[in-house]
């Protein structure tokens, strides 16, 4: 007996799990954290952030991006 069958016995309150769940691949419950873009309109894209690299740190050679007009968090210089 398979799962449709079981739908179909005596107790008509007696549902399979195919009836009480929905189906995640019909169109009547999209997931929209899995939804792929349609058109070349969407998709990933770059946003420019503020930032400048510390100066102290870039003579040492260490990359750190510091938003300007605050302080580098490993040097503490003021970063413009």
């Amino acid at each position: 007996m398979d799962r449709t069958q079981i739908a179909h016995l005596d107790d008509e309150s007696f549902y399979s799990v195919e009836d009480t769940l929905p189906d995640p691949f019909s169109a009547m419950h999209p997931n929209p954290r899995f939804h792929i873009p349609a058109n070349g309109d969407e998709g990933i894209r770059s946003v420019p952030l503020p930032g400048v690299r510390c100066p102290k740190c870039a003579k040492d050679g260490k990359e750190v991006w510091v938003i300007p007009g605050r302080a580098c968090g490993y040097c503490g210089t003021a970063c413009v």
